[in-house]
């Protein structure tokens, strides 16, 4: 995990959240990304907790907030071939799992907010790479957790 160069300078750390089973996990401090990776539910819930614990003991300079993507809204074709009960059922999990991230985050008042990672949900790691620069190993949950939070340059096409 991310360790964090805790000097005077002050730190906003905003976190992408792509809830699942595989939770993809996205970290950028003051815009630069500094971790992106794909954990359990727990593991990245007890990664925001050690942050808040981290930064209130620094009297709150820094902040926390994180970006949870909103799956209410997804098109899924329910009378296309492609999208089985499975499918469904998937969708159905990951709105529980947002739901969980809400209550977590309003039980220990960490800011959040509900996002979409948009058109470039599903790039793949070749074209993530290109654009960010990133050179670790990536998934297609952390890819998605990434594009809620990544401020830099993606093609206007």
């Amino acid at each position: 995990m991310t360790k964090h160069n805790r000097t005077m300078e002050r730190i906003r750390t905003v976190v992408g959240i792509d809830p699942g089973v595989n939770t993809g996990f996205c970290v950028t401090d003051n815009g630069s990304l500094t971790d992106i990776e794909t954990m359990t539910f727990t593991e990245a819930q007890a990664w925001c907790l050690n942050c808040v614990e981290c930064y209130s003991k620094q009297g709150g300079v820094n902040t926390l907030e994180l970006v949870i993507e909103d799956p209410r809204g997804q098109r899924v074709g329910r009378n296309d071939e492609r999208y089985g009960p499975h499918r469904l059922k998937g969708v159905g999990s990951v709105e529980r799992d947002c739901k969980l991230w809400i209550e977590f985050c309003e039980c220990y008042k960490i800011p959040y907010r509900l996002g979409k990672p948009g058109k470039y949900r599903k790039i793949d790691a070749k074209t993530f790479k290109q654009w960010t620069g990133w050179e670790g190993r990536t998934s297609e949950h952390a890819r998605a957790a990434t594009m809620m939070v990544w401020n830099g340059k993606r093609p206007t096409t």
